[in-house]
C-alpha cells in the first residue's frame, strides 16, 4: 500500500479529533472575555425566566462551545476523501477504499456527537424546568459534561484503534456511530 494513501486514511482520523482543542480553546475564550461574561449573565436572566437553573446555563453554553468547534471540522474529513478521488491532485484514478472509509468513519462519527449532544440538551432542559429550582438535581445538568467528557474520551480511543488498523491495512469503524454516509 502506498504510504501516502495510508497517511490520507490516517489524516481524516486525526483531523476528527481537532474538535477537542478547538472547544477547548473556545471555551478558555469566551469564559476569559468581557463580552462572554456579559452574554453569559444575560443568558442566566434569561434562563431565570424561563425556569431554568444557573447550572443548565453553563452547561447548555458549553454544549453549544462544543457543538459549534464539531460543526467547524465536521467537513474536513470529506475533503480529504475528496482530494482523494481527484484525479487532478492525486495520481491515483480509482478510490482508495481505506482512505474513503476513513473519512466516512470519522463523519459519522460526528455526526453521531452532533446527534448525541442535540438529544442530550433536549433532554436536560426538559428534566431541568420539569423539577422545580429548590428541588433540581445538579447531576442532571453535569451530566451534559459527563457526555462531552465520554464523547472525547471515545473518539481518542477510537482514533487511535483506527489508526493502527490503517497501518495493518484495515479500515475500522467507530463503535456506536450512527452510518450516515457508508
Amino acid at each position: 500500500m502506498h504510504l501516502n494513501l495510508q497517511l490520507n486514511a490516517i489524516a481524516c482520523h486525526i483531523v476528527a479529533l481537532l474538535w477537542i482543542p478547538i472547544a477547548a480553546a473556545l471555551a478558555l475564550g469566551v469564559g476569559n472575555s468581557h463580552l462572554g461574561n456579559i452574554m453569559f449573565l444575560g443568558s442566566l436572566a434569561i434562563a431565570a425566566d424561563w425556569d431554568h437553573s444557573a447550572n443548565f446555563t453553563g452547561m447548555a453554553w458549553l454544549t453549544a462551545i462544543v457543538l459549534v468547534s464539531i460543526l467547524l471540522i465536521i467537513w474536513m474529513p470529506l475533503t480529504i476523501v475528496l482530494i482523494n478521488l481527484n484525479p487532478i491532485v492525486n495520481e491515483v484514478r480509482h478510490p482508495d477504499k481505506l482512505v474513503y472509509r476513513s473519512g466516512i468513519n470519522s463523519f459519522n462519527w460526528l455526526i453521531t456527537c452532533i446527534i448525541w449532544l442535540t438529544i442530550a440538551i433536549i433532554l436536560v432542559e426538559w428534566l431541568d424546568r420539569l423539577i422545580p429550582p429548590p428541588e433540581n438535581l445538579v447531576w442532571i445538568t453535569w451530566s451534559l459534561g459527563l457526555l462531552i467528557l465520554m464523547l472525547a474520551i471515545g473518539q481518542i480511543i477510537m482514533a487511535i484503534r483506527a489508526c493502527w488498523g490503517i497501518l495493518n491495512g484495515k479500515s475500522n469503524r467507530y463503535f456506536f456511530a450512527f452510518p450516515v454516509l457508508r
